[in-house]
């Protein structure tokens, strides 16, 4: 794999092109067309907490892609595509792994953590795991200070959303709920503690599999 150099930014790139981003194009469509064609909150499809219990399993999935009136899901699936899209270029298995995670954890909070709430629909909580991760890949090539600022904005609208109960840019006719933005955030930072101490050992193992005579004799190596 050879690797095409930008300003400030690296992208993967494959066979002479950057990799087009299937699996954000795929999930943003999936959730456009589900719209279009079954409307606001299909009944079959969304998260509803007596339908799981009579084995309906597939709605802890589908429940992240239905939504719940027409600005719900142009907010979400736009959103989606805007943060998704621009990750999976820069680090294209990101948001395939990480949305599953997203989504085990977010199913776990409402089955658990919210035995109140009876239906649930939205992408907006894999939404909130996305961005974390976006911004902390563009921190890792950059270190530009105007990420940190971003994130620090984002940081307090997640605070003053789950302090108020009320989401601050979007008016949907399903309530917000905070916390499984919180949840995305959450899964987002398992995620890179993951990678980064998953990266951290495969080092350890490489460096013990490389006699030390040639570790420190190497041409400009140093104690």
């Amino acid at each position: 794999m050879s690797s095409i150099s930008m300003p400030y930014i690296i992208f993967d790139n494959d066979h002479g092109g950057i990799r087009p981003p299937w699996f954000s194009l795929f999930v943003t469509a999936g959730a456009a067309i589900l719209y279009l064609l079954l409307g606001p909150a299909p009944e079959h499809l969304v998260f509803d907490r007596f339908a799981v219990q009579q084995g309906e399993w597939w709605r802890l999935i589908t429940g992240h892609l239905v939504h719940g009136d027409f600005s719900h899901a142009c907010w979400d699936v736009l959103a989606f595509c805007l943060i998704s899209v621009p990750l999976e270029i820069l680090e294209r298995k990101d948001p395939v792994l990480v949305t599953p995670v997203a989504v085990i954890l977010i199913d776990a909070w409402l089955w658990i953590g919210l035995p109140e709430l009876d239906r649930y629909a939205g992408l907006s909580g894999i939404i909130n795991a996305l961005f974390p991760l976006l911004l902390y890949r563009l921190w890792q090539r950059t270190k530009h200070p105007i990420i940190a600022i971003i994130a620090a904005l984002a940081a307090s609208k997640l605070i003053i959303e789950a302090f108020t109960g009320q989401a601050i840019v979007t008016n949907t006719l399903w309530p917000s709920l905070p916390s499984v933005h919180v949840m995305g955030v959450i899964a987002a930072v398992l995620f890179i503690m993951t990678g980064n101490l998953t990266a951290r050992c495969r080092s350890t193992i490489r460096k013990q599999k490389i006699p030390s005579s040639l570790r420190y004799n190497r041409p400009g190596a140093r104690d």
